[in-house]
């Protein structure tokens, strides 16, 4: 490749006009650019794009998106809901960083809520919304449903790193939104393992500081006056959210 100098020389040795120098040189220059952009990196969403079935999605929610029969539906980095009202979307990006944030659709709940489980850099969520795309709710963990299919159970366990909250939630299901019962938690011990004894009674796990090894099974039960709270034996204090 020839370069400026090389180029300038060249015409005072020819004595050719000053255009001929000029068009030379806007030639040079755009053989260089188009050389520089044969490498360049894609533009962001086209990476986006073609890598995100690979990083952001798996075979689960692959078969979770088929039996929605396109109602809803993945674009790159971008969920797109379709409702008879018109369509919403949740869209994450690809960073290796705090910015970090997927969307994965992982099915319907009862009462046709969609769940979608967020994940952050260092932790996760779980997102129920309706089908309208208004009402969308932030549940601590992965839900669990009752078998009446009228409630459901999450629970979050962080006792080292302290990113995410040592929680249980209960959530009533509804037709309109989900409404929430009850949220618990403790400074010395978080809950996991949640399920459903039978409608109105919840068993999990209490894992207690400093790292969990010592572990209780406490128990919730729906009474007439709402839930009740049965530790373990040994349990700390429980404070409501």
């Amino acid at each position: 490749m020839r370069s400026k100098r090389q180029v300038h020389v060249q015409y005072e040795e020819a004595g050719r006009p000053a255009l001929a120098l000029t068009m030379a040189l806007a030639v040079l220059y755009a053989s260089v650019s188009s050389s520089q952009n044969i490498d360049a990196e894609p533009p962001a969403e086209t990476t986006c794009t073609q890598t995100l079935q690979a990083r952001h999605s798996d075979a689960a929610e692959a078969r979770a998106l088929d039996e929605t029969g396109g109602r809803v539906v993945r674009e790159g980095c971008t969920l797109r809901f379709r409702t008879p009202r018109g369509e919403h979307a949740l869209t994450g990006n690809l960073s290796e960083d705090a910015e970090h944030l997927r969307y994965v659709y992982r099915g319907v709940l009862p009462h046709e809520y969609d769940l979608v489980e967020v994940r952050y850099y260092e932790r996760r969520q779980y997102l129920i919304i309706d089908r309208t795309g208004r009402h969308q709710r932030h549940l601590v963990g992965e839900p669990v449903v009752s078998p009446d299919r009228r409630r459901v159970v999450a629970t979050s366990l962080d006792l080292v790193a302290a990113i995410s909250p040592n929680a249980l939630e209960i959530w009533r299901l509804e037709d309109q939104f989900p409404t929430l019962e009850l949220s618990i938690g403790s400074e010395e011990w978080g809950p996991s393992d949640a399920t459903w004894v039978d409608a109105a009674t919840i068993a999990f796990t209490q894992n207690f500081q400093p790292f969990g090894d010592r572990k209780e099974t406490g128990r919730l039960r729906f009474t007439p006056s709402g839930w009740l709270f049965e530790p373990g034996v040994g349990s700390g204090p429980v404070g409501r959210r």
